[in-house]
């Protein structure tokens, strides 16, 4: 829990602010990653599904308020795994 609160958070740090660009991708890679994975029967990461709602609502606002394209391309990634969740 408080790793899934960590990255939504750092996610969010510093929106806008080009400086902590690198942080909020790395962040936002981490979360593709783990949305991305799968178990042996191929479903989804129980452990991510509740943060699901938390992080889509995250990865939209970076969309609309991040001016960093690289972030918002990361954030689109994001919004892309969760979809492809069960």
């Amino acid at each position: 829990r408080q790793t899934m609160e960590a990255l939504v958070k750092t996610c969010l740090n510093g929106v806008g602010d080009p400086k902590y660009a690198a942080v909020r991708r790395s962040a936002l890679g981490a979360v593709v990653a783990l949305a991305s994975r799968r178990n042996d029967q191929g479903l989804s990461l129980v452990t991510l599904v509740p943060y699901k709602e938390e992080l889509t609502a995250a990865a939209t606002q970076l969309l609309l308020h991040d001016t960093e394209p690289s972030v918002c391309h990361a954030a689109s990634d994001v919004l892309a795994a969760l979809q492809a969740m069960h």
